[in-house]
């Protein structure tokens, strides 16, 4: 079970119009939350360890933009039709230029106030910082691909910070890559709706991401794990080497382990905020997960996978402080969509034995 189960006096944010707990949202709420505040809820309400925090909803976007935001924004797309490049700074500088109505960020502000309030008390972090993660209602679907369209703010503090950064994922929702893809997909720009998630920032010692399926084959019979020092956004980028780990999903066993020489990992810094740091040759060669955390990831992500009942995408980071297992966390979790949107079956992919293990654990449930 996670270690933020329990509620965190969560029924502090009753009474709040835009505001929901992560630990209180669902697929079935996913206009109003957005993919990624929906897969982390169900990954909290799954009992998966999950950072505690909470979503402004899709309400509060349209409070926004309802009226002359919208207008320009119209009006912007239709004079710049043929430069979505240009068309996004004007729309992003509209957005971010914006003044936030005051009941939209009261309500921010009360809600953070009530998260620092309760991780200062029941985890002892005198100064916690944030994650500030666009959640768009397209995102993290089998049929979107949406990834990576959208911003995240890692690192973020103070309330002024906060409110900043929220109408940054807001304006994220124009990014060039964005507008271009809504237009390719036939999908009408005022449909295109954003959450935002405020989530306790995890200070990772390592961090990656979890594939239940094999990328490069297909094959559903392993679990591959990529990872680096400091938070994911290095493994994410794809800036620089990492390990990889392959573990088999019916015996759990570790069948690959290649540790790569890594040069850069990305890190907070006090002056400079996110950097990209260079990796001391000590440990540029070091195994960024030991072996216990690479099968114990692979158990986590079998079960996550079993959960949504589809191969899944993972993120994850185990925290600097805090012991094992406790410091693991799932930051999010989204159906892979490669092999399913091709249809193919890991079958196709194996020889030999391994057709053998893959029907085996095809016949009793386990892949």
């Amino acid at each position: 079970m996670s270690q933020y189960s329990m509620p965190l006096r969560y029924n502090n944010f009753t009474g709040l119009k835009y505001i929901l707990p992560i630990a209180q949202c669902t697929k079935e709420q996913l206009e109003k939350v957005g993919g990624k505040n929906a897969s982390l809820g169900e990954l909290a309400r799954g009992g998966f360890n999950v950072p505690p925090g909470f979503a402004v909803s899709t309400e509060a976007y349209k409070v926004f933009v309802k009226g002359e935001v919208e207008g320009k924004i119209r009006k912007i797309l239709s004079e710049e039709k043929n430069n979505p490049h240009v068309a996004s700074l004007k729309i992003q500088e509209l957005i971010t230029q914006t003044p936030l109505p005051t009941s939209i960020g009261e309500e921010v502000l009360s809600a953070y106030g009530v998260l620092v309030d309760i991780i200062k008390e029941e985890l002892g972090e005198n100064s916690p910082s944030f994650a500030v993660r666009s959640s768009a209602t397209a995102e993290d679907l089998p049929h979107a691909s949406f990834a990576g369209q959208h911003d995240t703010y890692l690192f973020v503090r103070g309330e002024k910070e906060i409110l900043d950064k929220l109408k940054a994922c807001w304006a994220s929702l124009y990014t060039p890559r964005a507008i271009t893809y809504r237009e390719a997909m036939g999908l009408p720009h005022e449909k295109a709706l954003m959450s935002v998630g405020i989530i306790k920032m995890i200070d990772a010692r390592s961090a990656g991401v979890i594939f239940t399926l094999d990328p490069t084959t297909g094959s559903r019979l392993d679990v591959v794990i990529e990872s680096n020092f400091g938070v994911g956004e290095s493994v994410v980028k794809g800036i620089t080497s990492v390990d990889r780990f392959v573990v088999n999903k019916v015996t759990l066993k570790m069948k690959e382990r290649i540790i790569q020489r890594k040069q850069v990992m990305v890190v907070y810094d006090e002056l400079g905020g996110v950097v990209e740091k260079e990796i001391p040759p000590k440990i540029a060669e070091a195994p960024s997960l030991s072996e216990e955390e690479a099968i114990y990831l692979a158990e986590v992500a079998k079960k996550i996978e079993e959960y949504f009942g589809s191969p899944q995408d993972i993120e994850f980071a185990i925290e600097k402080s805090g012991q094992f297992p406790k410091n693991v966390f799932i930051l999010q979790s989204r159906p892979e969509t490669k092999w399913s949107k091709e249809q193919q079956t890991a079958i196709f992919n194996l020889s030999g034995s391994h057709v053998t293990d893959y029907l085996l654990g095809w016949f009793t449930g386990k892949v």
